[in-house]
Protein backbone atom coordinates (compact mmCIF):
# COMPACT_ATOMS: atom_id res chain seq x y z
CA UNK A 1 0.00 0.00 0.00
CA UNK A 2 1.31 3.39 -0.95
CA UNK A 3 1.80 5.94 1.74
CA UNK A 4 1.28 9.46 0.62
CA UNK A 5 -0.07 12.74 1.79
CA UNK A 6 -3.60 11.83 0.81
CA UNK A 7 -3.55 8.45 2.59
CA UNK A 8 -2.27 9.91 5.86
CA UNK A 9 -5.08 12.47 6.26
CA UNK A 10 -8.66 11.94 7.28
CA UNK A 11 -11.13 11.28 4.49
CA UNK A 12 -12.56 14.51 3.12
CA UNK A 13 -16.33 14.98 2.96
CA UNK A 14 -17.86 14.95 -0.47
CA UNK A 15 -18.57 18.23 -2.18
CA UNK A 16 -22.29 17.46 -2.41
CA UNK A 17 -22.44 17.15 1.36
CA UNK A 18 -20.73 20.52 1.72
CA UNK A 19 -23.14 22.16 -0.71
CA UNK A 20 -26.13 20.58 0.94
CA UNK A 21 -25.10 21.84 4.37
CA UNK A 22 -24.40 25.31 2.97
CA UNK A 23 -27.80 25.45 1.29
CA UNK A 24 -29.57 24.17 4.37
CA UNK A 25 -28.14 27.10 6.36
CA UNK A 26 -29.41 29.73 3.87
CA UNK A 27 -32.68 30.49 5.69
CA UNK A 28 -30.69 31.40 8.80
CA UNK A 29 -28.15 33.55 6.95
CA UNK A 30 -29.73 36.95 7.79
CA UNK A 31 -29.76 36.05 11.45
CA UNK A 32 -26.14 34.95 11.33
CA UNK A 33 -24.95 38.05 9.47
CA UNK A 34 -26.88 40.92 10.99
CA UNK A 35 -27.64 40.00 14.60
CA UNK A 36 -24.92 40.75 17.12
CA UNK A 37 -24.34 38.53 20.07
CA UNK A 38 -26.98 38.84 22.77
CA UNK A 39 -24.36 39.85 25.31
CA UNK A 40 -23.46 42.88 23.15
CA UNK A 41 -27.03 44.22 23.20
CA UNK A 42 -27.83 46.82 25.85
CA UNK A 43 -30.24 45.70 28.52
CA UNK A 44 -33.51 47.59 28.09
CA UNK A 45 -36.49 46.92 30.25
CA UNK A 46 -39.52 45.54 28.48
CA UNK A 47 -42.24 48.16 28.06
CA UNK A 48 -45.30 47.51 30.12
CA UNK A 49 -48.60 47.25 28.30
CA UNK A 50 -51.00 50.09 28.99
CA UNK A 51 -53.33 49.42 31.85
CA UNK A 52 -56.78 48.26 30.83
CA UNK A 53 -59.49 50.91 31.04
CA UNK A 54 -61.48 50.72 34.20
CA UNK A 55 -64.52 52.87 33.71
CA UNK A 56 -67.14 52.77 31.01
CA UNK A 57 -66.09 56.22 29.76
CA UNK A 58 -62.50 55.04 29.29
CA UNK A 59 -63.71 51.95 27.45
CA UNK A 60 -65.85 54.11 25.17
CA UNK A 61 -62.88 56.40 24.52
CA UNK A 62 -60.76 53.38 23.49
CA UNK A 63 -63.53 52.17 21.16
CA UNK A 64 -63.84 55.66 19.63
CA UNK A 65 -60.07 55.83 19.03
CA UNK A 66 -60.20 52.41 17.28
CA UNK A 67 -63.12 53.59 15.13
CA UNK A 68 -61.26 56.80 14.23
CA UNK A 69 -58.24 54.79 13.09
CA UNK A 70 -60.46 52.45 11.07
CA UNK A 71 -62.22 55.45 9.49
CA UNK A 72 -58.87 57.00 8.50
CA UNK A 73 -57.66 53.69 7.09
CA UNK A 74 -60.86 53.21 5.07
CA UNK A 75 -60.63 56.75 3.69
CA UNK A 76 -57.06 56.12 2.46
CA UNK A 77 -58.08 52.75 1.01
CA UNK A 78 -60.93 54.45 -0.86
CA UNK A 79 -58.60 57.11 -2.26
CA UNK A 80 -56.05 54.47 -3.27
CA UNK A 81 -58.73 52.35 -4.92
CA UNK A 82 -59.96 55.35 -6.90
CA UNK A 83 -56.44 56.16 -8.12
CA UNK A 84 -55.79 52.52 -9.00
CA UNK A 85 -59.09 52.44 -10.89
CA UNK A 86 -58.11 55.51 -12.88
CA UNK A 87 -54.79 53.89 -13.81
CA UNK A 88 -56.56 50.70 -14.86
CA UNK A 89 -58.82 52.70 -17.20
CA UNK A 90 -55.89 54.13 -19.19
CA UNK A 91 -55.50 51.05 -21.46
CA UNK A 92 -59.26 51.01 -22.11
CA UNK A 93 -59.20 54.69 -23.12
CA UNK A 94 -56.23 54.06 -25.44
CA UNK A 95 -58.01 51.13 -27.15
CA UNK A 96 -61.22 53.15 -27.57
CA UNK A 97 -59.29 56.12 -28.97
CA UNK A 98 -57.38 54.05 -31.53
CA UNK A 99 -60.55 52.21 -32.54
CA UNK A 100 -62.31 55.54 -33.14
CA UNK A 101 -59.30 56.92 -35.00
CA UNK A 102 -59.12 53.83 -37.22
CA UNK A 103 -62.82 54.03 -38.04
CA UNK A 104 -62.67 57.79 -38.72
CA UNK A 105 -59.39 57.96 -40.67
CA UNK A 106 -58.83 54.33 -41.72
CA UNK A 107 -59.41 54.94 -45.43
CA UNK A 108 -56.82 57.74 -45.49
CA UNK A 109 -54.33 55.54 -43.62
CA UNK A 110 -54.82 52.71 -46.11
CA UNK A 111 -54.38 55.10 -49.05
CA UNK A 112 -51.13 56.43 -47.58
CA UNK A 113 -49.83 52.93 -46.85
CA UNK A 114 -50.67 51.66 -50.34
CA UNK A 115 -49.17 54.72 -52.06
CA UNK A 116 -45.95 54.37 -50.05
CA UNK A 117 -45.80 50.65 -50.81
CA UNK A 118 -46.38 51.32 -54.52
CA UNK A 119 -43.65 54.00 -54.57
CA UNK A 120 -41.16 51.70 -52.91
CA UNK A 121 -42.09 48.81 -55.20
CA UNK A 122 -41.64 51.15 -58.18
CA UNK A 123 -38.20 52.21 -56.92
CA UNK A 124 -37.15 48.59 -56.44
CA UNK A 125 -38.50 47.61 -59.86
CA UNK A 126 -36.79 50.57 -61.51
CA UNK A 127 -33.52 49.77 -59.74
CA UNK A 128 -33.79 46.12 -60.79
CA UNK A 129 -34.64 47.13 -64.38
CA UNK A 130 -31.62 49.45 -64.55
CA UNK A 131 -29.42 46.76 -63.02
CA UNK A 132 -30.75 44.13 -65.46
CA UNK A 133 -30.27 46.51 -68.38
CA UNK A 134 -26.70 47.29 -67.28
CA UNK A 135 -25.94 43.58 -66.85
CA UNK A 136 -27.26 42.83 -70.35
CA UNK A 137 -25.36 45.77 -71.79
CA UNK A 138 -22.11 44.64 -70.15
CA UNK A 139 -22.64 41.06 -71.35
CA UNK A 140 -23.20 42.24 -74.96
CA UNK A 141 -20.21 44.58 -74.69
CA UNK A 142 -17.98 41.74 -73.49
CA UNK A 143 -19.15 39.52 -76.37
CA UNK A 144 -18.34 42.29 -78.85
CA UNK A 145 -14.88 42.80 -77.37
CA UNK A 146 -14.08 39.09 -77.55
CA UNK A 147 -14.89 38.90 -81.28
Amino acid sequence: METGVLNDTKPQPRRAALHLSAFSALPYLPYLLYLPALSALPAFPMPKPPPPPKTTEEKLDVIISYLDRMNRRDRWRTIGGFIRGMFSMIPIVIVVFFTWYTIKYGDQLLQKITSMAAQQAGKVAQQNAVTDFMNEFNAINQKLQVK
